[in-house]
């Protein structure tokens, strides 16, 4: 097992990967018996490991859960040991790497930001603008708005292609893709709209940002932060992530 399948997984339990890995992922599981043993003792790996830590001091309880595994999974030989389900041994990598990437955190407590402490949008009002004689606009502005982004994806998807020129309704559809881990599709929304100098080029800007953000790219995320010019709303929130991303 490589250190590229650890990322994977934990990626994958994460729901981090975009659309275009996950399916290479899920295809993998699917052909490679291997592949897929590994992941569900890492899985399970993973789940104990967080379910013995629980929502204790977590300082002592990673030490003491680290302390426990290594003389139950590692070291114990002799008469008396605990009765465990014996592992391959690729298992006791995936056992050591969940260890470790919970030690990380626990110590280290990584400062990266988060998509989920961004992803705060404004509602869609359709209404508003006088199109609620349509049943597509309806349904787009409700599933919106209760964050039904799969529902609402496909009903901006119609309205895009009905109004071409409608900047708005392209920059609701790409956060609505961004939402659903659709990062290409999204993207290309987005690159029209940062072409273009309207008021929604610093909002498709800052869109951008976070839908890298949520994949973790975090280069591409602070190159998108750093055009949003100095007049925009949305100004002051990027200096701040491109901070907290320095």
């Amino acid at each position: 097992m490589q250190e590229q399948d650890l990322i994977e997984f934990d990626s994958y339990l994460n729901n981090d990967l975009s659309e275009e890995r996950l399916r290479a992922f899920e295809d993998k599981l699917v052909n490679d018996p291997v592949f897929k043993e590994a992941f569900e003792s890492y899985k399970e790996t993973v789940a104990f490991l967080k379910h013995t830590i629980g929502e204790e001091d977590k300082n002592v309880a990673f030490k003491t859960t680290l302390k426990n595994v290594s003389e139950d999974y590692f070291n114990k030989r002799g008469e008396g040991a605990k009765k465990v389900r014996r592992f391959r041994p690729w298992y006791y990598a995936a056992a050591a790497s969940a260890l470790l990437l919970i030690g990380l955190y626990v110590f280290n407590k990584p400062g990266m930001p988060q998509y989920g402490d961004y992803a705060n949008y404004e509602p869609l009002n359709l209404v508003v603008r006088g199109e609620e004689n349509t049943a597509v606009a309806q349904e787009a502005q409700k599933a919106f708005n209760t964050k039904d982004y799969e529902a609402a994806a496909e009903a901006l998807e119609k309205l895009v292609g009905e109004n071409s020129v409608d900047n708005e309704l392209k920059l609701f559809y790409a956060i609505s893709l961004v939402e659903i881990n659709k990062f290409a599709e999204a993207q290309q929304q987005l690159n029209v709209l940062t072409k273009e100098d309207t008021v929604f080029k610093n909002k498709a800007l800052w869109i951008s940002a976070l839908g890298y953000l949520k994949q973790k790219d975090y280069g591409k995320s602070k190159i998108q932060l750093e055009k949003i010019t100095d007049d925009a709303e949305e100004y002051k929130k990027a200096r701040q992530l491109l901070k907290k991303l320095s």
